[in-house]
């Protein structure tokens, strides 16, 4: 009996060691015709895998979706609450699920409405507010579910009614699921939008000092037509993209884990770019006044302006560098610092 056993478990062993053998081979075919170090054969897979993060991030999204916005079987409960305010300058906004949305009208006050349908159960909690300080309106949407599952649509907003000459300070919004509608008052100052899951595109229309924009899973995507001074953005994981068509006289750009693509029409005076894992894509049409772009995993492709005579400091640990501007090792005397850690440097 023992001899048997051994003999099955010999067997077996050799035939794991063989498998494992051919694996090898077949690794190291695969780098040996794509000339490939080992380090590079990781560094491809995990970009394959970070630009693939977006589209797996949308399935979670719907689904996430799917679960706090529906119901089946219970019967369907409809909050309407309105609230009048004074005129204040900002906003502290909180939603779950709901849409936003600013609307200007002839009136002297603000006018906060609350809509939302939802299933008569206790597994589906949510709680709503809607209060008011001496200079700022807080609203907040609360959604707690517990073991709750829903096959049908169902939908949320709030709608903010304000002064047609109406001017917004500071705007804060927190969204656990990103907005299906966002629409922002006709002048704001300072814009801050963080969202759990789900995407955010945003078009700056009105002159701001700061737009700080954040998002834990999903794509970020704005642009600019009017002059932005201070511009900061986020992603946890998924895209994110942008487009500078007016002036801005700082900009930080940060991605953890996805593409970073931008079409620059107007250069900042200084731009931060940062990418953990994932290729970046920077476009000016005009030369580069101050930039620093971090890459730690993926390819950074710059393409420059014809009439851009820039100078270029860079540290590539692992990879290639191509650069039709002239470099230094000088990184006082350079206006462009470039830092790879696994990947290739192209400036076009």
């Amino acid at each position: 009996m023992n001899k048997d056993f051994d003999h099955y478990m010999k067997n077996g062993l050799l035939a794991f060691l063989g498998i494992t053998a051919v694996f090898g081979l077949l690794i190291y075919s695969y780098m040996d015709s794509h000339e490939l170090t080992f380090k590079e054969m990781i560094k491809e897979d995990v970009v394959q895998l970070a630009n693939k993060v977006p589209d797996m991030v949308e399935d979670v999204t719907d689904q996430t979706e799917s679960l706090v916005n529906n119901t089946s079987g219970d019967s369907l409960l409809t909050i309407h609450e309105e609230n009048s305010f004074d005129i204040v300058s900002n906003f502290e906004i909180h939603s779950s699920t709901e849409d936003i949305l600013f609307v200007s009208e002839e009136r002297d006050d603000i006018l906060v409405i609350f809509d939302r349908k939802l299933p008569d159960t206790d597994k589906y909690d949510l709680t709503y507010s809607a209060s008011s300080t001496k200079d700022t309106i807080r609203i907040k949407s609360d959604l707690d579910i517990k073991g709750y599952y829903s096959n049908k649509h169902y939908k949320g907003s709030i709608t903010i009614y304000v002064p047609v000459d109406y001017h917004c300070d500071i705007l804060t919004i927190e969204s656990d699921i990103s907005p299906r509608t966002l629409s922002l008052p006709d002048h704001v100052n300072s814009l801050k939008a963080q969202v759990a899951f789900g995407s955010i595109d945003i078009d700056v229309t009105t002159p701001l000092d700061l737009l700080d924009l954040s998002i834990n899973a999903g794509d970020l995507n704005f642009t600019t037509t009017q002059p932005v001074d201070t511009i900061k953005a986020s992603v946890d994981t998924g895209n994110l993209n942008f487009q500078l068509s007016e002036t801005a006289r700082f900009v930080e750009i940060d991605n953890d884990l996805g593409a970073i693509t931008a079409n620059i029409l107007i250069s900042p005076t200084d731009l931060n770019v940062n990418c953990s894992v994932g290729d970046v894509t920077l476009i000016f049409n005009e030369p580069i006044l101050s930039l620093d772009a971090d890459v730690d995993l993926g390819d950074l492709t710059i393409q420059t302006a014809s009439e851009d005579d820039g100078l270029v400091y860079y540290n590539v640990d692992l990879g290639d560098m191509d650069s039709r501007l002239s470099t230094t090792s000088d990184k006082q005397n350079a206006n462009i610092h470039l830092d790879m850690n696994v990947g290739s440097i192209a400036i076009k």
